[in-house]
This record gives C-alpha cells, sequence and structure tokens, in this order.
C-alpha cells in the first residue's frame, strides 16, 4: 500500500468503492437463500470495498484486494475504530476459503 496526498480524486475514488461496496452488500442479501456461496463471495468484497473507501479517502493506493481481514489490518492503522469488525472478517475470510476455494 503506497500513500499520496488526500485530493478530489482520491475521494472520488473512495466514494466509488463506498457505493460498490453498498451495491455488493444488497446483492449478497438477494443471495443468502438461494445460492450462500456467492452471498459469502459478495459479503466479502462488500467489506473489501468499505475498507478501501476509507484507505482511499486517506490518499493510499494499490491496495490488496484479496481478503477483508488483510484490508482491516490495514485500515485498523488509520482508522482504530473499524477493528470491531475484526470478528466478522475473520468469519468472512473463513467461510470464503473453506466453501469457494475447497478448503476444510
Amino acid at each position: 500500500m503506497q500513500k499520496a496526498q488526500e485530493s478530489e480524486r482520491s475521494i472520488h475514488r473512495a466514494q466509488v468503492s463506498w457505493m460498490q461496496s453498498g451495491e455488493d452488500l444488497e446483492m449478497a442479501k438477494s443471495f443468502i437463500k438461494s445460492n450462500p456461496d456467492t452471498s459469502c463471495l459478495l459479503s466479502n468484497q462488500a467489506a473489501i470495498n468499505a475498507f478501501s473507501s476509507i484507505l482511499l479517502a486517506l490518499g493510499h493506493f494499490q491496495l490488496p484486494a484479496y481478503s477483508s481481514t488483510e484490508m482491516l489490518n490495514l485500515c485498523s492503522s488509520v482508522a482504530p475504530e473499524v477493528e470491531i469488525t475484526r470478528a466478522h472478517c475473520d468469519v468472512l475470510d473463513s467461510a470464503l476459503n473453506r466453501d469457494l476455494l475447497g478448503h476444510t
């Protein structure tokens, strides 16, 4: 992760990421009963995008986008209040690894 100055561009990217997070979460909700694996994937992506929006707004870029827990680790260094989501991120990452990647 690299850091640049906060700018209109970084704020715009953060807004786009935040909006995408909301869209991913709404889609995840719609798949809870019919396709829980897809719901899990979309929930994880929503978390990643939400954390990304915080970091992007603060001027960070080249963010990893593969794990909600990894994004939380980065995000909590600049916004400690997000630490309350750790247990949920652990569940999302665990479910993603177990269900979608075939790990047990």
